[in-house]
């Protein structure tokens, strides 16, 4: 019996180691379990760390661009409106114009070409021939008789001019 006893003790205890290293087992599996999750939740902080400063500098970067691009967007819309002005000042000149283009193209289309095309060529005919009367006279004229008038005036002012300096 003793042994019987001895053998059903050693079951016992051999149940009972089996069950202590199955716990230990279980034991190192939750502790591998446990030094996962610690480097997951590392990794998880620093992915919190890394997306906290990229939103942070995108946050710095909006700020920046909204400080600079705002007053230049404010300088441009200034001068679209001054440029918008202007352009509506030169379309209320360009439809003046127009109005003046269709007023001179009716008095245009009422002038009589013909008649004024004759009335040319008459004034052209007209100032050939006074042109060929001036030069006749020009040719008429008698330059050494002139020339000697000239120099005979000379002759008799150079003594007057010469007294009255005097």
């Amino acid at each position: 019996m003793d042994e019987q006893q001895n053998v059903t003790n050693v079951s016992t205890e051999s149940k009972e180691f089996l069950q202590m290293q199955q716990v230990l087992e279980i034991l190192r599996d939750i502790q591998e379990n446990e030094r996962k999750e610690m480097e997951y939740a590392k990794k998880q902080s620093r992915f919190a760390v890394l997306i906290s400063c990229i939103c942070l500098f995108l946050v710095v970067l909006v700020s920046v661009a909204a400080l600079t691009l705002v007053p230049k967007a404010n300088i441009l819309l200034r001068n679209t409106n001054g440029i918008v002005a202007q352009a509506n000042n030169v379309l209320v000149d360009a439809n003046k114009v127009l109005d003046n283009l269709d007023s001179v193209t009716t008095d245009l289309a009422a002038v009589d070409i013909d008649n004024l095309f004759k009335n040319v060529d008459s004034l052209v005919v007209q100032s050939q021939t006074s042109m060929t009367d001036a030069m006749k006279r020009i040719e008429s004229i008698d330059f050494e008789g002139l020339n000697k008038a000239i120099s005979d005036l000379e002759t008799i002012v150079e003594p007057m001019a010469r007294l009255f300096r005097r």
